[in-house]
Order: structure tokens, then C-alpha cells, then sequence
């Protein structure tokens, strides 16, 4: 019943809901929802996904919950970057990397979700095992052009934008501009 309801409300949408959060949470219905489409396919859909979730927001037409997922991924993703960095800036002036991590997670530095991410990041750091992630690169990088492409529509302009600019204007091309991928 659930998958027929599922199935149903993204053919009668164009777009399936998108439920973000981990398997725990998951389990335990503590999901965020972000629905689109049409009311009558929402409708059809929401007493699954109530049970499925915290909170469940039908945000209107077919996009927007990609849109309002990528918005939250956005900070995210730039969230992590500096972490890496941060974590870089402290081992590589010789802080242990086990201490390095604990204070960063102690501090105001970190997000709620640094208490259970960031310990791996340690392991890898001392062990090189990555060990089992949520989030591959290339998956990053996909998220990282659909938020510059968003951006754009509405006529806002990404932080990568803006580095691309600044390397052109400083005699780098994008090229040879220094990127994570």
C-alpha cells in the first residue's frame, strides 16, 4: 500500500517527495517531507508520509521541493568544505587529530549534526578507513551545479560564481582555478 501511494502521488505530480534525513531517523518517523504538485496528488500521499515524518511541508508546483532541498543542502555543503579546512588549518600545526576533532565538535563551531559526522572524519584521519558515508563527492558536486543553475534562474549569484570571477579577475581561468572535485 505504501509503494502504490508513493507511486501514485509522483506520477500524478511529475515529481516524487523528498525525505531527507538517515535510516534512524527514518525508523523512528523523524523525517522532514518536502512535497510538490498538484493538491489532489499531495493529498492522496499525505497520510503516508505524515507517518514517515516530523514534518511534512507541501511547498506548491512540481519543483519546489527540489528547490527547498537544495536550499537546505546549500550551507551544508559549505558547512563540510570548512570543516575540512578546519581540520586541516589544526593537524597540520600539529594538534592531534583525535583532540582536534573533540574540540571542534565541543565548540560553537559546529552544527548539531558535527556530533555524530565528525568523529568518522577522525577515524579516517588516524586509520584511513573512510568507513561508511552518506554523501559521495560526486553526488556533491551534482547538488553544487544544480544550486549554481538554481541560483541563477532567480538571479542570485553562487559563492562559486563569485570565485570563478575573482580567480578571472586575478589572472586565473576557471580552468585553473583551484576546485574540489
Amino acid at each position: 500500500m505504501v509503494v502504490y501511494i508513493c507511486l501514485d502521488y509522483s506520477r500524478n505530480a511529475k515529481a516524487g517527495p523528498h525525505i531527507g534525513g538517515t535510516i534512524g531517523p527514518a525508523k523512528a518517523g523523524l523525517l522532514l517531507g518536502l512535497a510538490a504538485g498538484t493538491d489532489v496528488a499531495f493529498a492522496a500521499a499525505e497520510p503516508v508520509m505524515r507517518d514517515l515524518t516530523r514534518r511534512l511541508e507541501h511547498l506548491g508546483p512540481v519543483g519546489r521541493g527540489a528547490a527547498m532541498k537544495l536550499a537546505i543542502n546549500l550551507p551544508l555543503m559549505v558547512y563540510w568544505g570548512a570543516v575540512g579546512e578546519a581540520i586541516a588549518l589544526a593537524v597540520g600545526n600539529g594538534v592531534d587529530p583525535a583532540l582536534a576533532t573533540d574540540i571542534l565538535v565541543d565548540s560553537s563551531g559546529a552544527i548539531g549534526a558535527a556530533k555524530k559526522r565528525v568523529p568518522p572524519i577522525h577515524d579516517f584521519l588516524t586509520t584511513g578507513n573512510p568507513g561508511a558515508t552518506s554523501l559521495n563527492l560526486q553526488n556533491g558536486i551534482k547538488d553544487m551545479k544544480l544550486m549554481e543553475a538554481a541560483l541563477s534562474l532567480v538571479g542570485a549569484v553562487s559563492v562559486h560564481g563569485v570565485a570563478i570571477a575573482f580567480s578571472d579577475y586575478v589572472g586565473y581561468s576557471e580552468e585553473k582555478a583551484p576546485r574540489v572535485y
